[in-house]
């Protein structure tokens, strides 16, 4: 399970290498197309919220396939922000209809929302069009006019825009050496008169390596503090995390990320005060209090931050920094941090409903949660839904479905979570048998000592399912079995 995230600072800084991203905050006007919709969900939000927040579920993809809870999500999608569109007719709505159309392959229709806001100047559609263009999606598949828009989207402003014109340079000019000086120049020609975004993308291209750029933390500080300078809070952040983390192959400095931290957060980042959450809560660069961490996670939570909310429902869950050990907090944030996108979230909702904490237990509905999750490719959402599919616990029973998402999970760059996967992997290509022995101790947990002994008997399962010891090697399997069952 994902509870807080401490100790450590973490934060995903995508550079596209490819495609360009797909959610706007731009505001130009526009129009919608037409769309047969079901009728829209009554929550108490504006429509306008409620498209925001649907759509704020579709991921950025750098390709064209989908899974089938992204196109569900899209299908849900629909109806609000065609709504939303007719209510508010600005390029931010407009966006959101025509990328939840892509995502629900109707790419005909797509193309027009996206050609329209592009006409009156938005970038993030003229990036858009740019993808559609490389896939041959509702147009003629064209590298010609992939590039013009990807170059409209960056003499706009748009970090994507520029990546994305720079990598398909690079790969019509093979990587030869000339093609490698001519990206390279036109990176740091863009940055150097572009956005705040632009700078904070050549930073992070230094700062990683990625071709044709090389790797230079020098140089990747020196582009972020240049964003930074023009007042963006992300570039503090980032600053911060260079810091905090040794990034680019230098020496982490406590100090130094404290005071990026505390500048992203004085700027309104809540990145910035989820960082120093983390500061306080590890003791880096200032004496550790849980206290001042969970005030900052607050503060996060507050201003949006997804991370934010799932750390402060860890935060609940463990009673940890003063709050008061609530199950029943820890669920409302891990929902919050769901609703936000989190895959994190959406898993450990999906956990508290198979353990029974904080709401009655309910492996379908626990299912559900864990399915969005693995949509998201979250291997601790594949790890804990292959349980069930091994189990028949809210689910039918289907072994191979199982194994595969046993095989998926094994495959996480998180240790704990890979390591449980191939354990079971393991077993099960060994002795099938002997496996389902070993997996359905969780299914005799919760059903061998009767209703009185339920709440005990999830505690029992909760432990399995987080336990440290549960790694892939057998004595590791057995001390997690172990210090979970009397």
């Amino acid at each position: 399970m994902r509870r807080a995230r401490f100790p450590e600072v973490r934060k995903a800084v995508a550079i596209p290498t490819a495609l360009c991203l797909f959610l706007s905050t731009s505001a130009f006007p526009a129009r919608g197309a037409q769309v047969p919709a079901p009728e829209i969900a009554q929550t108490g939000d504006s429509v306008q919220a409620q498209c925001d927040r649907v759509a704020g579920r579709l991921p950025t993809l750098d390709s064209p396939t989908t899974e089938a809870g992204l196109v569900a999500d899209a299908t849900e999608a629909l109806p609000t922000c065609q709504e939303a569109v007719r209510l508010t007719p600005t390029p931010h709505y407009i966006l959101q209809f025509g990328q939840a159309l892509r995502f629900a392959h109707r790419y005909p229709e797509a193309v027009q929302q996206f050609r329209q806001a592009a006409k009156d100047g938005n970038a993030a559609a003229m990036c858009d069009l740019g993808v559609m263009y490389v896939f041959g999606l509702g147009v003629h598949q064209s590298l010609e006019d992939a590039m013009k828009w990807a170059r409209k989207a960056a003499e706009a402003g748009n970090a994507d825009g520029m990546t994305s014109y720079g990598d398909m340079m690079y790969e019509r000019g093979r990587g030869s050496p000339q093609t490698r000086a001519d990206v390279l120049a036109w990176y740091i020609r863009t940055a150097g008169t572009g956005s705040a975004d632009q700078m904070i993308a050549l930073g992070y291209m230094y700062l990683n390596g990625n071709n044709p750029v090389p790797r230079s933390r020098a140089d990747a500080l020196v582009w972020l503090s240049k964003a930074a300078n023009t007042g963006s809070p992300d570039a503090m952040y980032d600053i911060g995390a260079v810091y905090a983390n040794g990034l680019g192959g230098g020496p982490p400095s406590a100090a130094d990320a404290l005071a990026w931290f505390r500048r992203a957060a004085d700027a309104g980042s809540g990145d910035g005060m989820l960082g120093l959450a983390a500061m306080y809560a590890n003791g880096e660069g200032v004496p550790r209090n849980d206290v001042e961490a969970a005030a900052w996670l607050r503060k996060s939570a507050d201003a949006g931050d997804a991370l934010g909310m799932l750390d402060l429902g860890g935060f609940y869950q463990t009673g940890r920094g003063g709050l008061p050990r609530s199950d029943a907090d820890a669920l409302a944030w891990y929902r919050k941090s769901a609703a936000a996108g989190s895959a994190d979230g959406m898993s450990n909702v999906g956990l508290m409903y198979q353990t029974g904490r904080g709401v009655p237990q309910d492996y379908a509905e626990a299912a559900i949660w864990y399915q969005r999750a693995a949509d998201l490719n979250s291997a601790e959402a594949e790890f804990n839904l292959g349980i069930l599919y091994q189990n028949g616990l809210g689910v039918r029973q289907d072994s191979a479905e199982a194994r595969a998402l046993y095989a998926k999970a094994a495959s996480s760059s998180d240790p704990a979570v890979a390591g449980r996967a191939r354990a079971l992997v393991l077993r099960l290509n060994q002795d099938d048998q002997a496996n389902d022995a070993l997996i359905g101790l969780s299914l005799l947990i919760l059903l061998g000592a009767g209703a009185s002994r339920a709440q005990g008997n999830s505690n029992q399962m909760y432990c399995m399912l987080t336990s440290p010891e549960m790694t892939d090697e057998s004595p590791g399997i057995e001390r997690g079995l172990a210090g979970c069952i009397p």
